[in-house]
């Protein structure tokens, strides 16, 4: 329905606003090499075939220092093209598609539709929110969306797919 059209156009909105700023705030040199390198080598070395490293501060297994292994899912990405732009665009897509299972929680809770959408709305203008989604690259953000995408499915008596969204969000740290 038109309130579900909404929550894209939000969510759409969210996920192209907030890569462009994410990408401007990469190519204007502000972004860190402690967070967003760390993570561009391991994914980086991992879809080259190699053990993933980060030469940061020294040459060290990445899973001595960050256990994350959702890092193994993002290699085919850097098949197409290995560049760190990859992780701030994906962050930015993930987190704002958690305004989907926030509408559904909320319309299942209120049985009302049009009041639902005030939550994917708040959701999107949450300023830590939004300063999660430009702070270089944290695999550990992305769980805000998979236990969104948990609770939804606990809520709906999916139980295999409540199981499937949460080991993704504890494989983000």
């Amino acid at each position: 329905g038109a309130c579900g059209r909404l929550v894209a156009v939000l969510a759409a909105g969210y996920a192209i606003i907030m890569s462009a700023v994410s990408l401007q705030r990469h190519w204007m040199f502000h972004t860190h090499a402690w967070d967003l390198g760390i993570y561009d080598q391991t994914v980086w070395s991992i879809a080259t075939g190699r053990f993933p490293q980060r030469t940061l501060p020294d040459l060290i297994p990445i899973f001595g220092d960050h256990l994350t292994p959702i890092v193994f899912l993002l290699a085919p990405l850097y098949w197409i093209w290995a560049d760190p732009s990859w992780l701030l665009v994906l962050q930015a897509v993930v987190l704002a598609a958690g305004a989907f299972p926030l509408y559904r929680i909320a319309r299942r809770a209120l049985d009302d539709r049009p009041l639902a959408v005030l939550f994917p709305v708040l959701y999107c203008a949450y300023y830590p929110l939004r300063r999660l989604t430009l702070w270089d690259f944290h695999p550990e953000t992305l769980a805000v969306t998979l236990l969104l995408l948990a609770a939804d499915a606990l809520l709906a008596d999916r139980r295999t797919a409540f199981l499937v969204w949460l080991a993704l969000a504890v494989a983000t740290k």
